[in-house]
């Protein structure tokens, strides 16, 4: 396939959903599930083959724009933390708390406790292997693939309310798919962790159209993303 035709609206939404899909497969099927090396792989891959996405001068980003830098950090944060502590308090009064079903904190634990047992180690480091997805890989695949790739060629023909919804759905959507390794399949916790991932990406696409510099995004994103780690340790 010729690099160009990769940055037309099917060709992209086809990535998406090519990539949706592998990281279905990869989180129950190889040998190596639930960790997605494939889908890691080609997220960062696609954006850099088509070029796809804007870095601008580090300058630019964090000096001349260091309030966007800071607003957009903080809102992140806000809205990873104030959806984490609604959704925690309504299965609190519902009485779901601790129910993978429901609960997507103990449905990682049960992913953890899964993929422990495939790889013959603890829980503890299945979920150290985790961490370092999200913290290292994270920030930087995930925004290459869906605010640089995605939402990046999309905006381009669509416009931004399309673009933004579309990329960001997709995003989402990879977080639910991600539960696949556990039986029966926890619906509503990954429901759940697909809208909040949804939120959180309309924040990291909003942060790129503001800025035109996708490190504030991924800086954002980062941030997110330990701060939770260092919370759930």
């Amino acid at each position: 396939m010729h690099v160009e035709s990769l940055r037309k609206p099917l060709a992209v939404l086809a990535m998406a959903i090519l990539l949706t899909a592998i990281v279905w497969l990869e989180s129950f099927l190889p040998p190596w599930a639930p960790y997605f090396l494939a889908y890691a792989a080609l997220a960062i891959a696609i954006p850099l083959l088509t070029g796809s996405y804007r870095f601008g001068s580090p300058r630019e980003a964090f000096i001349e724009r260091w309030k966007w830098v800071l607003g957009f950090v903080a809102l992140a944060i806000l809205v990873d933390i104030a959806l984490s502590l609604a959704y925690s308090l309504a299965l609190e009064v519902l009485g779901l708390s601790g129910q993978p079903y429901y609960d997507l904190g103990a449905a990682l634990e049960a992913l953890a406790d899964a993929a422990a047992a495939r790889f013959n180690i603890t829980s503890q480091q299945a979920v150290l292997i985790y961490l370092i997805y999200i913290i290292i890989w994270a920030p930087v695949g995930e925004e290459l693939f869906y605010r640089g790739y995605m939402y990046g060629e999309l905006e381009e023909r669509m416009g931004f309310p399309a673009a933004a919804i579309i990329s960001t759905f997709f995003f989402g959507i990879r977080h639910m798919v991600h539960f696949a390794l556990l039986s029966p399949f926890p619906l509503v916790a990954a429901s759940w962790w697909a809208f909040h991932a949804f939120c959180f990406g309309l924040v990291m696409v909003l942060a790129y159209k503001k800025t035109g510099s996708l490190y504030v995004p991924m800086l954002g994103h980062f941030v997110a993303n330990l701060l939770g780690a260092l919370l759930a340790i």
